[in-house]
């Protein structure tokens, strides 16, 4: 029996990514991290203005999509969302693309800024949405690189979201 090439052996209908489903009206924590792990989010005066940058045109662009709370570190960020109308994955590509090209510009490099899809994780219900906003807000306390959340140089607060977007 002769061998197969092995394009032959492929299947016809490649597999993508997982569609996600996006209800209108839900509730989402966002995590992205860093390729490699690497800090290439690591906060200073440019790369804060960056995200920030960022996040107010993706706000402009898909005004139905809230930003409740905001916190990035060195190599990943958090963000707790409000998608009105089921704009998820198009805000996301929106703004983390563009986030990664002003990453790269900033560090002087070429290549992924991100190491995968984003995590996205629904929120179902008002305690849920208070431990994702809780937890967004203080992971900085958590992993020991503050001791405030106000002392954080990337996060809700010092962007303007806190008083911006109350729930």
């Amino acid at each position: 029996m002769a061998r197969q090439p092995a394009q032959l052996l492929l299947s016809p209908f490649p597999m993508g990514r997982p569609l996600r489903r996006q209800a209108p009206g839900q509730y989402y924590l966002i995590t992205t991290r860093c390729h490699q792990a690497r800090f290439f989010l690591r906060p200073d005066a440019e790369l804060n203005q960056a995200v920030l940058e960022w996040l107010t045109r993706a706000q402009l662009q898909f005004p139905e999509l809230r930003i409740l709370a905001a916190c990035v570190l060195s190599n990943h960020l958090h963000l707790v969302v409000h998608d009105r109308k089921g704009q998820l994955a198009a805000w996301a590509s929106y703004f983390l693309g563009n986030l990664a090209r002003a990453v790269n510009r900033l560090r002087g490099r070429t290549g992924a800024c991100f190491e995968r899809r984003y995590s996205v994780e629904p929120i179902l219900d008002d305690e849920g949405l208070v431990d994702r906003l809780v937890y967004a807000v203080t992971n900085p306390v958590a992993a020991g690189l503050c001791s405030r959340t106000d002392q954080w140089p990337a996060s809700s607060e010092k962007c303007g979201l806190a008083e911006s977007n109350r729930v």
